[in-house]
């Protein structure tokens, strides 16, 4: 079972909200919450979430998720563990669900792009060889990406924003880039 993290401002709306979006997951998930001043997870390397790292710093990696975060309609445990395996074996140090923006990337696989950095993920998993970098460095006004190269987004994305029931602009970007390497 893998424990994700959500940060979170305390709203009990959107607390229920999550609890039900995980419902189904239950044997794959368990949850805990981390109270943040600023949970959105473009910032979440500060804070609170610090010491969970510090916590739980022998995990192979942590899941970080925000309060607003749901499951893409196409989410599989499988797909999940099979992008964990492949950024490891890329030697990723982040790995994100979503991004409201693609900048740089790089197919790697059917189900794995290197991106150059992420901006407003609702879902990231952190690998242990990064956990020292977070700790180790003042990311005051600094987004994380800046102190790696080895970010990694799945394919399918792994999240939407709570209410969007749309397609986001990444996902269609990816959707297009997808056609050029003639997988779909």
């Amino acid at each position: 079972m893998k424990k994700v993290f959500v940060l979170t401002k305390g709203d009990d709306a959107a607390r229920a909200d999550l609890i039900r979006e995980f419902q189904d997951k239950k044997a794959f998930f368990e949850l805990e919450w981390v109270f943040s001043a600023v949970p959105d997870l473009s910032d979440f390397f500060q804070g609170p979430v610090s010491d969970v790292i510090r916590q739980y710093s022998q995990n192979d990696f942590l899941i970080f998720c925000s309060d607003k975060f749901r499951f893409n309609p196409d989410f599989s445990q499988e797909h999940l563990d099979r992008c964990i395996v492949r950024a490891q074996d890329f030697k990723g140090d982040l790995m994100a669900g979503s991004t409201e923006v693609l900048e740089h990337l790089l197919e790697i696989d059917e189900s794995l792009f290197w991106i150059s950095s992420f901006k407003n993920p609702l879902f990231v998993i952190v690998f242990r060889k990064f956990f020292e970098v977070i700790l180790n460095n003042d990311l005051t006004n600094k987004p994380i990406q800046y102190l790696t190269e080895n970010i990694f987004l799945t394919y399918p994305l792994i999240a939407r924003q709570s209410g969007s029931e749309n397609i986001s602009p990444s996902l269609r970007q990816l959707k297009e880039i997808k056609k050029f390497y003639l997988h779909e």
